[in-house]
């Protein structure tokens, strides 16, 4: 179960979030592409077919230098691998993890 913020009818995208183990999983819905991410995972699936030279070749680069999107842009996650699909192509990228610590702890003690 997950928390819709934004819905698909904003003009910035649909944005949603849901606890997914020990993260937080986050998911991104605009004009031709989806993203969700989770743990140390960054899926992107684009509504558009990638010639396989092209596709093939963004193995290793960074996103951000890949995909002109707001949200890519500060960081140099590496993709690591490109697929094609029925209605277009998938990159996933390895993001890392972050740590966060809540502000409120002492609410999720049960002692």
């Amino acid at each position: 179960m997950g928390v819709i913020l934004r819905p698909p009818s904003d003009p910035a995208g649909a944005l949603g979030v849901r606890v997914q183990g020990a993260g937080l999983e986050i998911g991104v819905i605009g004009d031709g592409y989806a993203m969700v991410s989770c743990r140390d995972k960054l899926r992107i699936d684009l509504r558009t077919q990638i010639p396989d030279t092209i596709r093939l070749s963004l193995v290793g680069r960074p996103v951000s230098r890949v995909i002109g999107h707001d949200l890519l842009k500060p960081i140099h996650y590496t993709i690591l691998r490109a697929t094609t699909t029925a209605s277009g192509a998938t990159l996933f990228v390895h993001t890392g993890r972050s740590p966060y610590d809540m502000p409120w702890p002492q609410l999720a003690r049960f002692t």
